[in-house]
């Protein structure tokens, strides 16, 4: 006989999968459209507008529809945050679990740039968070300001326009 635990664990584990399938339907789909379907590196965002300051923003509830990159992990997630890897199974799982649970989970750390948020802190919440279709997260924002302004089309542009319509 299972416990509640173990429930709770399995569904965790099958959502897992089931986000981590969708995310290699992603790339198939990314490959057929040749539309980038990867989250944008704020390295790579940053570092040719030149950073000016950074100010702590405090705590926000931040649109997850507004974030568009990760700082340091842009090749583990899709445009998405679908998982990448398999070995974000445990980690991913246990967000999800405190989730069904019920449990308070840290805030997560978002750097802004312009009207747009990359993941320091955070990632696997943020890609539960996503799975389940909530519509804004608890986060610690530090803003960055820019010699030259950010060119906020340019976050867009690595989404699909079209998202596969199979779930698997």
């Amino acid at each position: 006989m299972y416990t509640e635990d173990t429930l709770v664990y399995r569904v965790a584990v099958e959502d897992f999968y089931r986000a981590y399938r969708q995310g290699i339907w992603h790339r198939f789909w990314s490959w057929i459209t040749r539309r980038p379907t990867q989250l944008r590196a704020y390295e790579t965002v940053v570092e040719p507008l030149g950073i000016l300051d950074v100010q702590d923003l405090g705590l926000h509830e931040v649109p997850l529809d507004a974030i568009v990159g990760s700082v340091g992990r842009a090749n583990d997630y899709t445009a998405d945050f679908l998982p990448r890897r398999a070995a974000d199974l445990e980690r991913w799982s246990g967000i999800k679990m405190a989730v069904m649970r019920m449990s308070g989970l840290p805030p997560v750390t978002l750097f802004q740039v312009g009207a747009h948020y990359f993941v320091l802190d955070g990632h696997h919440r943020v890609s539960v968070s996503r799975q389940l279709r909530v519509p804004t997260i608890t986060a610690h924002v530090q803003r960055v300001e820019t010699v030259r302004p950010y060119q906020t089309a340019a976050a867009r542009s690595v989404r699909p326009a079209e998202k596969p319509a199979i779930v698997l």
